[in-house]
């Protein structure tokens, strides 16, 4: 890849395939720590508009890297992504963890799937990039799918006791789960959540 020309290089860094899923999101999906590692050291070298709208590039079902990684739970590949994040503005952050996928999934919905320990970056992270950082995530843990289903582990997973007690201590002590976030009080709770999203 070094010996081509800037432009191909760059092309073949970002282009999505027809489903829309561009080498990002695919080198996320296989999760291959050290295959992301190469890859995101060219992504690096990239000019910085077309790196960024790399970072948060969504495919056809509305998964974005955010979403994928967090899904998969692989932490040296989360890490990785995160920090590239760290330097967005504040507002484009914000923005990107608030973006959910055509099913409804968001961010602590994905991050549920992939385990107790990405559950806890995804937190870390909010608190410390995110102003308003409970209130977000108060809203993100009130949010339903449009199968109606609330953040919490997939039954069966390991440390899913551990991972629905820390969304509990996220909700806000009063107002109902929405679609859209808390304090709607036309909706009941109701219905445990039955697994991931698909994401293509």
């Amino acid at each position: 890849v070094g010996a081509l020309r800037p432009n191909v290089k760059q092309r073949l860094l970002v282009r999505p395939n027809s489903y829309g899923f561009t080498p990002l999101l695919q080198a996320l999906k296989n999760g291959n720590s050290k295959n992301f590692e190469i890859y995101m050291k060219a992504v690096s070298a990239l000019p910085e508009p077309q790196k960024q709208k790399l970072l948060v590039s969504q495919n056809k079902a509305g998964f974005t890297p955010l979403l994928q990684a967090l899904k998969k739970g692989k932490l040296e590949n989360l890490n990785a992504y995160l920090k590239e994040l760290v330097c967005f503005p504040e507002n484009g952050k914000k923005d990107l963890i608030m973006q959910r996928n055509k099913a409804g999934y968001n961010v602590l919905h994905q991050a549920c799937s992939g385990g107790y320990e990405t559950v806890q970056k995804l937190i870390d992270f909010i608190r410390e990039n995110i102003r308003g950082s409970e209130e977000v995530l108060q809203n993100l843990s009130c949010q339903r799918t449009t199968k109606d289903y609330l953040p919490s582990a997939t039954r069966g997973s390991q440390d899913g006791e551990r991972i629905n007690q820390i969304i509990q201590g996220l909700k806000p002590s009063r107002g109902h789960a929405s679609r859209e976030g808390f304090f709607s009080k036309s909706e009941s709770i109701r219905g445990e959540r039955q697994g991931p999203a698909e994401d293509t």
